[in-house]
């Protein structure tokens, strides 16, 4: 048996341990990939979502009696999200818990941001909006390349509003501002503009007018424009009706048919400015802090009295 295992040479033995060594890294790396793509994001189609900032702004001030609105830009579509969206259902969302937000990285082209991706609705903090967006729709989208990092993520969306601006597609469909139109005049003048099914999104204000809020329009992992077939649509995620399902545009819109649908003027009132958050906060913190030592002063007083 020893003389047998004598006559092994070097360079066989060599040439077996490569073997193992390259299968077990082989047989490790594959069950790495499959762990990744079980943990992947399931999605099939990107929704890019414009929306008018004067009809987000009428919504969201509608909505609350405290909601106020940004200094949003004027005429002109700007972008609510780049969204991974499974057919049939809303969604994915939040696909990485433990990822946030950084300010840092959209460096550069904040600016730019600030004209095609604005925020309209005021709340709490600067990034908020951008925040939510990243954390909710962006790392779903990070598995592809061109979307992996929060940069990527944004720029992509100057990248496709300067593509597909819905100011340029609805005026060569005749779509103008301040106007009313039926719902089929808009989904048909975009379709026939981009020869792809848009979503067209509408929402009822408190006098029952229906207002034009967004245009959606889908891309496929390829980021090549597709119809939008198959996606479900809502102002609020809903479902459209079993009545907006007879229409014929099944989940292509949420606008009712029966109604004319008003795509309000683009020039906003004065609002706050995104810059004047941070001032804002800033004297309210201070307000805060000068009531407090009030009460405290006053109770002081009080005490020894």
């Amino acid at each position: 048996m020893a003389s047998t295992y004598r006559h092994i040479s070097p360079t066989t033995v060599l040439i077996f341990t490569t073997l193992f060594v390259f299968s077990f890294f082989s047989l490790v790396n594959s069950l790495y990939r499959g762990h990744r793509h079980h943990d992947a994001p399931n999605w099939d189609l990107l929704i890019f979502t414009q929306n008018w900032p004067s009809s987000v702004c009428h919504k969201w001030s509608s909505e609350g009696v405290n909601h106020s609105c940004l200094n949003y830009p004027a005429n002109t579509w700007t972008i609510h999200g780049i969204w991974p969206t499974k057919l049939g259902t809303i969604g994915p969302g939040f696909c990485k818990n433990s990822s946030s937000f950084s300010p840092e990285a959209i460096y550069g082209i904040e600016d730019q941001l600030m004209q095609v991706w604005a925020p309209v609705e005021k709340h709490k903090k600067k990034y908020d909006f951008w925040a939510h967006e990243w954390k909710k729709h962006g790392t779903c989208a990070s598995i592809l390349p061109a979307l992996a990092t929060e940069f990527d993520y944004f720029y992509k969306g100057i990248e496709l509003i300067q593509a597909y601006n819905m100011n340029g597609v609805l005026q060569k469909a005749g779509i103008i501002p301040g106007q009313a139109y039926n719902v089929t005049q808009i989904w048909d003048g975009v379709h026939k503009v981009l020869n792809k099914k848009p979503q067209v999104v509408c929402f009822n204000d408190k006098e029952n007018v229906s207002v034009l809020l967004e245009v959606r329009i889908c891309f496929d992992k390829q980021l090549n424009l597709v119809d939008c077939d198959g996606t479900v649509v809502g102002a609020n995620g809903e479902e459209p009706t079993l009545e907006r399902r007879r229409s014929g545009y099944q989940n292509l819109s949420n606008c009712l048919m029966e109604k004319s649908v008003q795509y309000p003027p683009g020039a906003p009132p004065k609002r706050h400015s995104l810059n004047q958050l941070d001032s804002d906060l800033q004297k309210k913190n201070k307000e805060n802090s000068l009531i407090e030592k009030l009460k405290l002063l006053h109770f002081t007083q009080w005490f020894t009295i």
